[in-house]
């Protein structure tokens, strides 16, 4: 058991290299986005009571678990799953528990934090075979593919917050943290790649742009009756919802755009998650935000480039 822990930490390490190495050129903005990012975090938690501190951790590590697909893979090993899964959480955790403890120095809170994630290790994960089979979307547009696959892959996730979301409308952090939590989860449908000859049939004239306006019009479609309540309540505030709703339009567009300047035929995934994470941790420091817009251009430029390279008719 302590051989393979060791050896399939080795392999998560590689993984991550592999994932920081693919930043490539960014990574000379994404360092110090990344120091900065948790320094804020480090502090943030490091206010917070005891409870707080062990909700957000759990919440944090809930959403992670519930996206494992490597479960049959560790089963196959032969090793107790919930074990393994304990060893790597507590290791994961110890990056933010350490300084929150040394900035804090409030132990039972950090106590409170490693024994809920604990817990969660030997909370099951739902087969992804039984979720495609559970729910029908023919309510979604034909043409919204990634939704259609994304909102069958995460709906036991998407739905509770987007309850939560309506439920808490009365107060002003409710709707805006729904709308901002599910944002982060539907970046991740723009991850798979289609065939050719899907992609053929799909493009024409502004294809990029009709896209987009589409998906966009989809997601404040689906948020319509979370918008109208946060009006209700909280029209005196109308302009927190209207700049989430526009971070919403820029990060989706830089989604699409990067899932298409990174298409190749023979690709099947764009692995957008570094890039958008680092897109995101640029609105932690207000003069970096506006990265994400000039982003969302840039994307743009290049995925119109790769698509006329790759199909110079369409």
């Amino acid at each position: 058991m302590p051989t393979f822990l060791a050896h399939l930490l080795f392999i998560r390490l590689k993984q991550a290299g592999r994932a920081v190495w693919g930043v490539g050129a960014l990574l000379l903005i994404a360092i110090p986005l990344a120091l900065i990012l948790l320094f804020v975090l480090w502090d943030g938690l490091a206010g917070l009571k005891a409870w707080q501190l062990t909700a957000i951790i759990s919440l944090l590590f809930l959403s992670l678990h519930g996206q494992r697909k490597d479960l049959n893979f560790l089963q196959k090993c032969g090793q107790p799953v919930p074990i393994v899964l304990l060893v790597e959480y507590q290791l994961a955790l110890l990056f933010l528990s350490i300084p929150v403890l040394l900035l804090s120095g409030h132990w039972p809170g950090i106590a409170m934090a490693h024994l809920a994630v604990a817990c969660l290790a030997f909370v099951p994960v739902p087969q992804k075979s039984g979720d495609r089979r559970a729910i029908r979307l023919n309510w979604l547009p034909a043409d919204n593919l990634e939704w259609k696959s994304g909102v069958r892959r995460h709906w036991r996730l998407l739905l509770p917050v987007y309850l939560a979301g309506l439920f808490l409308s009365f107060y002003i952090p409710g709707v805006l943290l729904s709308v901002a939590v599910i944002l982060m989860i539907s970046l991740g449908f723009y991850d798979e790649l289609e065939s050719r000859t899907l992609l053929e049939r799909a493009l024409q004239p502004h294809f990029l742009w009709k896209k987009w306006s589409r998906h966009y019009g989809l997601f404040c479609l689906l948020f319509a009756p979370q918008i109208m309540l946060y009006l209700i309540f909280h029209f005196q505030y109308w302009y927190f919802l209207a700049f989430v709703l526009a971070v919403a339009g820029v990060f989706l567009g830089c989604a699409i755009f990067y899932k298409y300047s990174a298409y190749l035929p023979a690709r099947r995934r764009a692995n957008n998650q570094t890039s958008m994470s680092i897109m995101f941790m640029s609105l932690i420091v207000p003069f970096l935000a506006p990265l994400s817009l000039i982003a969302f251009f840039v994307l743009h430029r290049k995925a119109r480039q790769r698509l006329q390279y790759f199909f110079p008719d369409a």
